[in-house]
């Protein structure tokens, strides 16, 4: 099967909310944010996504894009054609894995949405740390806290303080100028997500 690498900057809009679905892509490196654009102009961030994710899954029953996909840091993406991939039986049942996980992180995200501030940043630390393989117990913190914010539904500030709050007690370690995070005591937060 045919794929193509494609190397993208900063900022760039991989996918466009409404365009058609033609090719679905893996995330080789960086990262990427899902933004879904309201009638009225407003946008939500979605997801974040990160090295393994395959992006474009949501769109497979619409045959178009429903969010957007913009990076968030220099990226590498593999791009495969959607038409392609239905008839090749490998790959297909690799992008039907991922389908799964996806949903399973739908269901657990939609149920961490109704709680407590501090347990939805506590879950997307957790999420964070574990998109990580080469270093679980550190990421490199390519969103801001606006975009935090938005994908949790919180304020900047609520975000800042409770990030605060958790490099206090020692379950985090924040390094400003790397913009990185590292992960200090896993079942403090592990409880703090429940």
């Amino acid at each position: 099967m045919k794929t193509e690498t494609i190397r993208l900057k900063k900022y760039h809009q991989l996918i466009k909310q409404g365009d058609a679905l033609k090719n679905l892509f893996i995330l080789k490196s960086g990262s990427i944010k899902e933004v879904s654009i309201n009638e009225d102009g407003s946008s939500f961030i979605t997801k974040f996504h990160f090295k393994g994710d395959v992006l474009g899954l949501n769109s497979i029953d619409l045959e178009y894009h429903p969010t957007s996909f913009l990076t968030l840091e220099d990226t590498i993406v593999e791009k495969f054609n959607f038409q392609e991939l239905l008839s090749n039986s490998v790959s297909f049942h690799y992008f039907f894995t991922k389908m799964s996980e996806s949903v399973t992180e739908y269901t657990i995200r939609k149920r961490v949405f109704t709680q407590k501030s501090e347990v939805k940043i506590s879950s997307l630390l957790l999420e964070l740390f574990n998109k990580n393989p080469d270093s679980p117990d550190y990421f490199n913190m390519s969103m801001t806290r606006e975009d935090i914010a938005n994908h949790l539904g919180l304020s900047e500030f609520t975000v800042s303080r409770i990030l605060s709050k958790l490099q206090k007690e020692s379950i985090i370690e924040i390094k400003a100028k790397s913009r990185s995070i590292k992960l200090i005591d896993k079942k403090k937060l592990e409880n703090r997500s429940l």
